[in-house]
């Protein structure tokens, strides 16, 4: 993702301040008060939490939601749009986030903001129960797929007895809001030009409607009986999965949203699909296949499908089933669950395989009365798993298949936990110490982890650091560069860079400050329990990382015989005031890059640096 370049000696305007805590609910900032009086549980009621701020392409708008507390009788939420080069600011109800309010996306050119409004009066028992999409996250806005309307859907009522929800349309810029009735999800087109919305039907086993909006005209596009859909990155093409209630008509299909052509991908009586998965560029889709016994409910076959436009008008199909597939692990199958990631150029997949329904042990945690006690190098039992609160084995592990050979490669283990990435020939993962090392991350809440680099043709592990400690929530634990040409990780309280290339690691902040926030009375040492340096960006010539010390932004070296650490902000630490990096521009169209509204950055050392992601 290319962001913005970074300027140093550029002075810009600031957007975004850090707020920490809560909010008043009040459109202004009210006076203090000459006589300071007691809190009373009306004030607190009015406290409203900031969630889910997001910031137009062009860094002209933001908008996020002014939510209530989880405990507070006032329930209702309002969606914020202001402007940050004026005092415009419009204010939208959208009703209770226990419920699904508020989930709020915008478009990929920040034109429009949708976001769910609740009905008033609703029956908490069923709101639990209903679908409520949009998903939330500007990730999910331009590239999630809509399975969960078959996930949240409900089962046991009639659509008809759920109160339904809306999605609101709101025209950024003249801020026109236009409510749309009866929408359990919703989803952006990349482009911003459509979007999709997916009502309630009457019959869940025969799908539900969705509904096709251009959003710069009035065309419209209805599809009936849909279990899931998904758009792809450029915004024009739709996969979606049609299901009927005798399942005899049920098929995955592709629309060409230019020129409304449709051609059916894939097509078997009984047959469900999920996870629809779309490559980068648009040009390859994966899913998942089930087939069923006639009139059985446990699922006895699970393919994997994968498209790939041949740049001829057409979609070749591969299919790949576990019976045959050399190098499969036996007694295991495709994770349903897990999820389909493609590489950047749409040649290879990851997926998680898991093993078999019969081949794993269902039964019950039973947990005596009495206390028992046990050693740590004592195998351990369900009961004591349970008990202690001890992880158990990695359920799934992570594969990988090019398409150029088709040939199966596993890159994990039940202890060892590997992740995809886009694009080099390696994924980065760790081994968690076997049984030994679940033993100490649920005694000490931190693991200590070796990690490895693991290539994708071979799966051959190589070793990148050692006795790397990790903390779940706090802890920064190594990453793989966009390019898989460095790892950076945190280790006794400093920051490493590992070359891949050559193998050879540098300590990149020796002698600077502590890049972990120093100040807290809790921090244990080096910084490890609280805002651990988070990584911004890396540069596309490969020369830096883009951190914050939890004060100032800085430029870390990524060669190892090259470069030195240089700060672009000058006065965090010494003024208190934390800078963080914010993406602005839009790695389709480069040209929508806007200098002028990110963190203030300022700097006596002239460097510029183009941003990969």
């Amino acid at each position: 993702m290319i962001g913005p370049r970074i300027r140093a000696g550029h002075r810009a305007a600031l957007v975004i301040a850090l707020a920490i805590g809560s909010i008043a609910a009040s459109p202004s900032v009210q006076a203090w008060s000459a006589s300071p009086r007691p809190m009373t549980d009306a004030d607190v009621a009015q406290w409203r939490d900031i969630q889910d701020a997001q910031l137009t392409p062009n860094g002209a708008w933001l908008a996020y939601m002014l939510a209530p507390d989880d405990y507070s009788p006032q329930r209702e939420a309002v969606v914020v749009v202001r402007s940050t080069s004026s005092e415009v600011e419009r204010r939208f109800p959208a009703g209770d986030p226990k419920l699904g309010a508020g989930k709020l996306a915008l478009s990929r050119d920040g034109r429009w903001l949708a976001f769910v409004r609740v009905p008033e009066e609703t029956n908490s028992g069923e709101a639990e129960e209903k679908a409520v999409g949009g998903k939330g996250a500007r990730k999910n806005a331009s590239s999630s797929s809509g399975n969960e309307a078959e996930k949240n859907a409900t089962s046991s009522k009639s659509a008809a007895s759920v109160a339904k929800t809306s999605v609101v349309l709101v025209d950024v810029e003249r801020g026109a809001a236009t409510p749309i009735a009866n929408v359990r999800s919703f989803q952006f087109g990349r482009s911003g030009e459509w979007l999709a919305l997916q009502g309630y039907g009457a019959d869940r086993a025969s799908g539900f409607p969705l509904l096709l909006k251009r959003l710069d005209s009035s065309a419209q596009m209805p599809l009936g009986d849909v279990c899931e859909f998904s758009l792809d990155h450029a915004g024009e093409r739709l996969a979606w999965v049609t299901c009927s209630v005798d399942g005899m008509t049920n098929a995955l299909q592709l629309m060409h949203l230019p020129t409304g052509k449709t051609k059916v991908l894939d097509s078997r009586a009984g047959a469900s699909y999920r996870k629809l998965s779309w490559s980068k560029d648009g040009r390859s889709l994966a899913a998942f296949r089930e087939l069923k016994k006639e009139a059985a409910t446990e699922i006895v076959q699970r393919d994997l499908l994968a498209f790939i436009d041949t740049g001829r008008g057409t979609m070749q199909k591969t299919e790949f089933s576990p019976e045959g597939w050399s190098g499969f692990p036996s007694r295991h199958e495709f994770d349903p669950d897990g999820a389909l990631t493609w590489r950047e150029e749409g040649r290879g997949l990851f997926f998680q395989v898991r093993a078999l329904p019969q081949a794993r042990d269902e039964s019950p945690a039973k947990v005596p009365d009495q206390l028992r006690l046990w050693h740590w190098r004592a195998r351990l039992t369900p009961w004591q798993n349970a008990f202690a609160g001890i992880a158990q084995p990695n359920p799934r592990t992570l594969s990988y298949v090019s398409f150029d050979d088709r040939r199966y490669v596993q890159l994990g283990t039940e202890y060892f936990i590997a992740e995809p990435h886009a694009r080099g020939r390696h994924v980065l993962g760790y081994d968690i110490g076997g049984e030994e090392g679940s033993v100490h991350e649920a005694i000490y809440g931190r693991s200590i982890r070796d990690y490895f680099l693991v290539d994708l043709a071979s799966g051959q592990r190589t070793p990148v650091a050692s006795k790397v400690e990790s903390i779940p929530s706090f802890g920064f634990d190594p990453v793989l560069s966009p390019d898989g040409r460095s790892v950076l990780y945190f280790h006794e309280g400093h920051y490493f860079i590992y070359d891949v290339a050559s193998s050879r690691t540098r300590n990149v902040t020796q002698g600077l400050a502590p890049f972990y926030d120093d100040r807290r009375e809790r921090n244990l040492p080096f910084g490890m329990d609280y805002f651990v340096t988070k990584v911004n960006g890396w540069s596309r010539d490969g020369r830096y990382v883009i951190v914050n010390d939890h004060w100032d932004v800085w430029a870390l070296p990524r060669r190892i015989d090259a470069d030195e650490p240089v700060m672009l902000t000058d006065d965090g630490r010494a003024a208190e005031i934390q800078y963080n990096y914010l993406q602005l521009e839009d790695d389709e169209n480069p040209q929508r890059s806007f200098d002028g509204y990110m963190h203030r950055y300022q700097s006596s050392t002239s460097i510029e640096i183009d941003l990969d992601r």
